[in-house]
């Protein structure tokens, strides 16, 4: 009798967690199609582009103007003659972006602005600066043409190669105290996940001068 409540007891507990995972599934697919059914398409030059949260297309004229001035010099960069037409896919929510970042890479990170997942780039609407964010994770997503193991191995040099490339300076190395008193960042500070440091966003783009200007 008692190996019998046993038996139940652990199906029982198998049934509930079958639910919960049923359940989350669910919520997925609703949260994913719900985003799905307000999205605008939008095929413009090398790429194509999908907007949610009530995007209005103009928002897609100076990020396309952006993108293609420099395409063929990040192509020609990295040595890669050729990329399949990329996908990009922009939120204006900043929740709603969250949250399809979490459920695509298994993390969210808050205050971040872009990433990529297979072989789309997905970013934030934040005005301005939004153009500069696409060419960056572009950058990134040309970046793994040469090596498809460099997503954030190591990090310091995948995030150092897309904000050169991408061409956005955080800071001038004079402004920066921990380069301005020689108490250089090391790897591993460089290396540290989002949501704990940014230094490499800092210096990202001075480190690879510095490598490209002693290469030579």
């Amino acid at each position: 009798m008692t190996e019998l409540i046993i038996e139940l007891r652990k199906f029982r507990i198998k049934k509930i967690r079958f639910s919960i995972i049923l359940l989350l599934a669910l919520l997925n697919f609703s949260c994913t199609n719900k985003q799905n059914e307000n999205k605008k398409k939008i095929d413009v030059g090398n790429f194509r582009y999908e907007l949610f949260d009530d995007l209005s297309d103009w928002v897609v004229s100076d990020i396309s103007e952006y993108l293609e001035k420099n395409y063929l010099r990040i192509l020609e960069d990295l040595q890669i003659k050729h990329i399949p037409k990329t996908t990009i896919k922009i939120w204006f929510n900043e929740e709603n972006f969250l949250e399809i970042q979490e459920m695509s890479i298994g993390n969210r990170y808050p205050g971040s602005t872009g990433y990529i997942n297979n072989n789309e780039i997905c970013i934030l609407y934040t005005g301005n600066n939004t153009a500069e964010t696409a060419l960056h994770e572009f950058a990134h997503l040309v970046s793994l043409k040469i090596n498809p193991e460099l997503d954030n191995n190591p990090r310091w040099l995948w995030e150092a190669i897309a904000i050169y490339e991408s061409n956005c300076p955080r800071l001038e190395p004079s402004r920066f105290s921990q380069l301005s008193v020689e108490n250089y960042p090391t790897l591993s500070d460089l290396n540290t996940d989002f949501n704990s440091s940014q230094t490499i966003y800092d210096i990202g783009y001075t480190l690879t001068e510095f490598i490209l200007y002693k290469w030579d």
